[in-house]
């Protein structure tokens, strides 16, 4: 709930949804700490992401002690940030360690995902550069979904679409739930070329192939056929998508045109 509610809540960018969001972190992993008792350095599980971990740490640390940044103040708000990101991770990787809990969590945010992309997407084709349908930031920043920039809303859905993609590519769901699951990646990874990210999609791109690599060196017996045939496929259909939504506004313009045409003129 608290990952989900920083993503609606404009991305935690503002000054109340990043404190909620630090305070919230640490609080939680406080509150695991003291369930866990005296046994919570037994139970601690080991995960390949925590050395780069504890040397971006080490670094940033450095540049506070040192005081080797150039603006030191957005660099200490910016480690605050670090220490709950980092208590997030160590919660989830502790939390998610059988099969049920970790099935659970690919559920939870592949649905999360698939919604959060509908709703950028009927927000951008009703009422463009608009938050929710009322704000329109100062900034004038190209705003998609519930993300002042269109690269942070692109930057979630890569780490999202890998979730109902591979879970398509699982045999935790059957038949079609598997359907489901791949149109569902196929729908969020449409939503980042419709956001108009040009990093974002080349990303995209780079994610696919190397996730689909992954896939055929696991199924060994298709070998890179498998692969490169399942990559193509995913792009075409996202490719396909992206281009029939971004004929649907010019329609809906072309529609409004002529019947404003039609129309009495009193």
């Amino acid at each position: 709930m608290l990952l989900m509610g920083a993503v609606l809540a404009f991305g935690a960018v503002d000054i109340w949804a990043t404190s909620l969001l630090e305070v919230s972190a640490v609080l939680l992993l406080g509150v695991w700490a003291a369930c866990q008792g005296e046994s919570v350095g037994q139970r601690l599980k080991w995960n390949p992401l925590y050395p780069p971990l504890l040397v971006f740490g080490a670094l940033v640390c450095a540049q506070i002690a040192l005081n080797l940044s150039v603006y030191r103040y957005a660099t200490l708000l910016a480690g605050l940030q670090y220490v709950a990101f980092c208590a997030l991770l160590l919660l989830a990787v502790q939390v998610t360690g059988d099969e049920r809990s970790s099935n659970f969590f690919l559920l939870t945010f592949g649905l999360f995902g698939v919604a959060v992309a509908i709703f950028a997407i009927c927000q951008n084709l009703s009422a463009p550069g608009k938050l929710y349908w009322v704000r329109t930031p100062l900034s004038g920043s190209a705003v998609y979904g519930p993300y002042v920039n269109h690269n942070h809303y692109a930057g979630l859905m890569e780490m999202l679409t890998p979730l109902a993609l591979v879970l398509s590519l699982s045999r935790l769901v059957h038949g079609g739930q598997r359907i489901l699951a791949a149109f569902a990646a196929v729908l969020m990874a449409g939503s980042i070329v419709l956001s108009g990210s040009r990093s974002g999609t080349f990303s995209l791109i780079v994610e696919l192939a190397f996730l689909f690599w992954i896939a055929s060196q696991v199924r060994r017996g298709t070998g890179l056929r498998y692969g490169l045939l399942l990559l193509v496929c995913c792009v075409g259909l996202v490719a396909g998508f992206a281009a029939w939504f971004r004929e649907i506004p010019p329609r809906i313009g072309a529609i409004t045109v002529r019947s404003g045409a039609s129309a009495p003129t009193g």
